[in-house]
């Protein structure tokens, strides 16, 4: 054994090398290369735990760039990992990857890799995880021969054309995702009837025709992505025939139709997302999901456009955590039915037409904690019992807000958003904005100590902001914009210091903003349309005071100007009355005593 190979198989197989702009090293890298001096004769200076940063440490790298290396496995032919991922190499999979007969795991993820995938690569022969995501690959996909692959990820790059019939040469690929390429045409018949395959992520292509699966073959098919493609047709009535089936996105294709009738016997269904399609009939699709024993997440976003929503009393989802529906025009009223859904964790019913008031059950639903009834036409006062939902009052863990969406990120120098995961953290939100909700801010909300997110703004709420709101230690996001909010900002808002987002323009405030804590960092956009406020970073209060005193002047001059004009007016009109009095009196006597 060689000093070479003892180096490429542990610095390789157990350090994750990536690329940042000031890079550090775990622990666990340290630990590796730690181990790794331990069998030379002699410590290498510098490579101690006092210095926990690996990538200080001399003959150590943590941000590659430029071509993959070449001769890995000519001069050391039993590595078994390469983890190139996260980098800065460019460049083509170079043929020397051919001689990597032992290599059962490659990863170089997050380059700038181009060219196209080499035909050996998909079968070497003990390779079992490929990760090829985040690239700049063209072309294909090839392989005639037996491949021993149980992970291919090929996504976010620029490959093209057909997925090729050749799945079958894949009889242990459990994962596969291709997603964010320019893929096209239907699915390929080997694919629909793998047996092996239990998560398929194919968003974000140009894959058309029917969706046509084998449920009686992919018997262990648990995930399923084919999200913003041009797939048509009906949603597929086989799909409860899928056993295993947990997982469905189908948003952003051409099919139409409504929920088929079979969903009703769909028991290993959890997550349905069918947004952005042509759906018609809510009401019936309702009535048919609530049978989805086990549906947790249902995503109806942008379906089932301007239709009403149902107000049927005895709709039952006993299980349901996560409900959207939002931007369908939807019309009516906020429903009864949902005062059923215990279990029910997020809401989002905002970007509809719903009218009426927000109905004071809402309050009750112990597990909610992320409340959305924004851009509706809802009117009357905030229902108090809002005060009290116990999702944002108390922490509970076993209700963590995480729904099981993309997450997308920029991509490349265009700037494409391009999912990269799944699972979106969500912010323990109260969001009425964008409404015509009138009365007050109850005192109240201050008990919602755990809520992150309190957006009223555009709506036509009146009276204080009230001081308890300085209690909500976790508010990030307070928006209580354009509203008729009179009196002062309270000085307790200061003890907000996870409060990066705030703003109260466009009310009737006055007084002085508060300073210290967040206030220092917030523009003076957040005080903006107050023509009341002043402060330190604002409007100068002495001249608010300066603006105030010519008014209270000019009213005091207005006063005596009036003053002096009826005491000339009195004046006048007296000696009016005298020379029209008193003079014809005199001339008369005058005459008669002429």
């Amino acid at each position: 054994m060689n000093v070479f190979w003892l180096y490429a198989t542990i610095i390789l197989a157990g350090f994750s090398v990536k690329a940042h702009l000031n890079p550090t090293c775990n622990s666990n890298d340290s630990m590796v290369l730690q181990h790794f001096m331990n069998g030379m004769e002699s410590p290498i200076p510098g490579w101690t735990s006092n210095s926990p940063n690996c990538c200080d440490w001399d003959g150590v790298t943590c941000a590659f760039s430029g071509p993959i290396p070449t001769g890995l496995c000519i001069n050391s032919t039993g590595i078994r990992v390469l983890k190139f991922g996260e980098n800065h190499f460019r460049g083509e999979i170079p043929p020397e990857f051919a001689n990597c007969s032992f290599l059962e795991h490659l990863s170089l993820d997050a380059n700038y890799v181009s060219g196209i995938i080499p035909d050996y690569l998909l079968s070497l022969p003990r390779l079992s995880r490929l990760y090829l995501q985040d690239n700049e690959l063209i072309g294909q996909l090839r392989n005639s021969y037996p491949s021993n692959l149980v992970y291919l990820d090929v996504s976010i790059n620029g490959l093209s054309g057909e997925l090729p019939d050749f799945f079958h040469t894949f009889p242990n690929l459990t994962y596969f995702a291709a997603y964010s390429n320019n893929f096209d045409g239907g699915l390929p018949f080997s694919l629909v009837n793998s047996g092996s395959i239990s998560r398929l992520i194919l968003r974000s292509n140009s894959f058309s025709g029917l969706i046509d699966l084998n449920c009686s073959s992919m018997i262990n098919l648990v995930f399923l992505d084919l999200a913003t493609n041009k797939f048509s047709g009906a949603i597929p009535d086989n799909l409860p025939a899928c056993s295993s089936l947990k997982t469905i996105y189908l948003d952003g294709n051409k099919l139409t139709g409504r929920i088929p009738e079979s969903f009703k016997r769909f028991n290993s269904l959890s997550h349905l997302s069918i947004s952005s399609l042509n759906l018609k009939n809510l009401s019936v699709s309702l009535q048919i999901l609530q049978h989805c024993q086990n549906l947790t997440t249902l995503v109806l976003s942008s379906s089932f456009v301007n239709e009403e929503m149902p107000s049927i009393a005895n709709l039952r989802f006993k299980m349901l955590k996560n409900l959207l529906m939002r931007r369908s025009n939807l019309t009516g009223t906020i429903p009864l039915w949902l005062d059923g859904l215990t279990k029910l964790t997020v809401l989002d019913l905002s970007s509809n037409q719903l009218h009426g008031q927000i109905p004071p059950f809402l309050g009750n639903l112990q597990s909610l904690g992320y409340l959305n009834l924004s851009t509706n036409c809802l009117t009357g006062g905030i229902p108090k019992s809002l005060t009290g939902l116990t999702g944002l009052r108390f922490l509970n863990t076993s209700l963590m807000i995480n729904l099981n969406l993309p997450v997308f990120k920029r991509h490349g120098m265009s700037g494409k958003k391009v999912p990269c995961s799944y699972g979106i953290p969500l912010r323990r939100t109260l969001d009425l904005s964008y409404n015509s909700l009138t009365g007050q801010i109850w005192p109240e909300f201050g008990n919602l100590i755990y809520v992150e997110n309190l957006n009223l703004k555009y709506n036509k709420l009146s009276g204080n902001i009230p001081g308890t709101l300085g209690n909500l230690f976790s508010i990030q996001i307070m928006d209580l914009s354009h509203n008729n909010l009179s009196g002062e900002i309270p000085h307790s808002l200061v003890k907000l210091h996870a409060l990066s987002n705030f703003s109260v323009a466009y009310n009737a405030l006055s007084g002085t903003i508060p300073s210290g804590g967040q206030f220092s960092t917030f523009p003076n956009s957040s005080f903006e349309g107050n023509t009341g406020l002043c402060g330190e970073f604002f409007t100068k209060c002495d001249k608010v005071q300066d603006l105030l005193q010519p008014s209270a002047f000019k009213s005091k001059n207005f006063s005596i100007t009036y003053l002096v004009e009826w005491v000339g007016f009195g004046t006048g009109f007296l000696l009016s009355v005298i020379v029209l009095l008193v003079i014809p009196t005199i001339r008369e006597f005058q005459i008669e005593e002429l």
